[in-house]
């Protein structure tokens, strides 16, 4: 059996659940908006036109709703099952109305930022369905814009919305504090009134879902939401919207999803995957998993794929394959993010063969100190992670990857990686078992190394120092401590002796102390330290000397 690194999971696994997705299976049958009363002159509104086109072809047993050429101005839409709604022609575009209302956006059961709710229904809807796509070459446009839909939140991106009020935000505390309270779902009601922008597509609950060819702009919020779904494929679609939280697709508590071939231009994460947020995504405790993204292109984005924040339920068995990311406004191509308050599970990810031409910060970027960070009883675990074969260059860090004190990273495992031009080779914070690098080079610097050495005590006669050094993917115990004496801060340097903590004797005082971390021939050097004479440093009397003045400026 072919298996990764960490030898958690296999190709062969990717393979069994490439094997369980596929199409919808939907009757030929079809019928044409057109023959129902639709219009598409952007100006008359189609919304009952085509759902009783949709209603329709439902009743008969199912098939194709074609939207020819036009431009078709609706509100919000409902798919059902054994219904494709093909977009026949690159010239066939759904037009969504700017009158932002129930009346055109009815209220209906939902997520909201994994939170379930009643609010305006999404763009285009489907709850409890089976066997249902949205296909074709056209166009879904939001109009979502400065003064439609985006100015209920703000964003700093946008200059339009740097003094705008948030007219969003008491309604997404309240649903919150609900979530964290256990409030039914029946008696969180928003819609009107609230400012809780929809989903442009949202599918609850449904199986055997395909999207595929059409092109999405301007999102009121998350552009591609599926819940609770299972058989999902997203393929070839392209996502262009730079709204505040424009997510592009964001698989939450799904099972087998296929995400392939799509372009990404977002405004937020460009692949977040989910499985609920809080009290409401512990008590579902519906993980995400068995998800396939692969051959995908990522332009613009907060995170390329992201797993959590909102996580609650755990996200297991990720393959990310082939995909390129090349933006200078793309912030992290891979991204997973957890905090102690929302907990979760990230585990069994493998993430093969990126391109990573452009990005801004980081190339890789992991933190369990996510917004709430630590403060919270519910800590997340990240455990059995495999990225490899992994090209990159430019950001601020090549590899930001952090646990927490109480929840180290087990399993992680970094092999074939390559990251140029960047101001900060690595960060690694609480790195647990089972963690290994191979073939790993930054800058030109191979990893393992040692980083971070850190010198610990009081620099005057009498008292200690010690050295603590990091070595990430490996045993700390091979690394190798010596101690260095020289008159001046630059200047040569003898030997004082072995191992990570020296005394410090009179013969040093006024001199400069260094420590040199090895690990084989990759070595650490720590900047000069001044020794002053005993008792010139009293913490206890409050006239200890300024830890800038003690180590020289090299």
């Amino acid at each position: 059996m072919t298996t990764n690194p960490c030898a958690v999971l296999s190709v062969e696994e990717e393979q069994n659940i490439l094997a369980r997705i596929h199409d919808p299976r939907i009757p030929s049958a079809e019928v044409n908006v057109r023959d129902f009363g639709a219009v598409g002159d952007g100006v008359t509104l189609d919304t009952q036109a085509i759902q009783r086109a949709i209603a329709y072809l439902h009743r008969q047993g199912g098939g194709r709703v074609i939207v020819p050429a036009g431009r078709y101005l609706t509100g919000s839409l409902a798919l059902l099952s054994n219904i494709n709604l093909h977009l026949d022609s690159p010239q066939s575009v759904l037009l969504f109305t700017t009158e932002t209302t129930e009346a055109h956006y009815p209220l209906a059961f939902g997520h909201w930022e994994c939170s379930p709710l009643w609010n305006y229904r999404a763009l285009i809807y489907a709850c409890d369905a089976q066997n249902i796509a949205l296909t074709g070459r056209g166009v879904l446009d939001g109009q979502a814009s400065d003064s439609v839909w985006w100015h209920w939140t703000h964003q700093i991106e946008h200059a339009w919305s740097t003094s705008a009020r948030n007219l969003q935000r008491p309604a997404s505390l309240r649903l919150r504090e609900m979530n964290l309270n256990g409030v039914p779902v029946a008696e969180r009601r928003f819609g009107d009134g609230h400012y809780l922008r929809p989903m442009f597509i949202q599918t609850l609950r449904c199986q055997n879902v395909l999207l595929e060819g059409v092109t999405l702009r301007n999102s009121p919020m998350w552009q591609v939401n599926p819940v609770m779904c299972r058989n999902v494929t997203i393929r070839r679609m392209t996502l262009r919207s730079h709204g505040h939280n424009n997510d592009g697709v964001d698989p939450e508590s799904c099972c087998d999803v296929l995400i392939e071939d799509n372009l990404f231009d977002s405004g937020d994460d460009c692949i977040a995957i989910k499985s609920g947020r809080d009290r409401d995504g512990r008590e579902a405790n519906i993980p995400c998993e068995n998800i396939i993204i692969r051959n995908n292109r990522f332009a613009d984005g907060h995170g390329g794929i992201a797993l959590g924040s909102e996580m609650s339920g755990g996200i297991r068995n990720v393959f990310a394959v082939g995909n390129e990311f090349d933006s200078p406004a793309l912030t992290y191509p891979l991204r997973l993010k957890a905090n102690a308050l929302r907990g979760g599970v990230i585990e069994n990810i493998w993430l093969r063969h990126s391109r990573v031409k452009r990005v801004r910060d980081a190339v890789v970027h992991a933190t369990m100190n996510y917004a709430e960070g630590v403060y919270g009883s519910h800590l997340p675990r990240f455990r059995n992670i495999v990225i490899e074969d992994l090209e990159a260059s430019g950001g601020e860090y090549g590899l930001f990857i952090e646990g927490l004190a109480q929840s180290p990273i087990e399993g992680l495992v970094l092999k074939d990686i390559r990251i140029t031009d960047v101001d900060h080779p690595l960060h690694a914070a609480h790195w647990g078992s089972g963690v290994k690098m191979e073939n790993v080079t930054i800058n030109g610097l191979a990893y393992p190394r040692p980083v971070q050495l850190f010198i610990r005590g009081l620099p005057q006669v009498g008292d200690y120092l010690r050295a603590i050094a990091q070595l990430p993917g490996d045993d700390e115990a091979v690394l190798h401590y010596s101690w260095w004496l020289g008159k001046t801060a630059e200047g040569p340097m003898t030997p004082l002796g072995e191992g990570d903590i020296l005394a410090l004797t009179p013969t040093m005082a006024g001199r400069f102390v260094r420590c040199r971390v090895n690990h084989g021939e990759m070595s650490l050097l720590s900047k000069p330290w001044l020794i002053q004479p005993e008792g010139s440093i009293d913490l206890a009397s409050g006239n200890s000397v300024n830890a800038g003045i003690l180590r020289a400026r090299g």
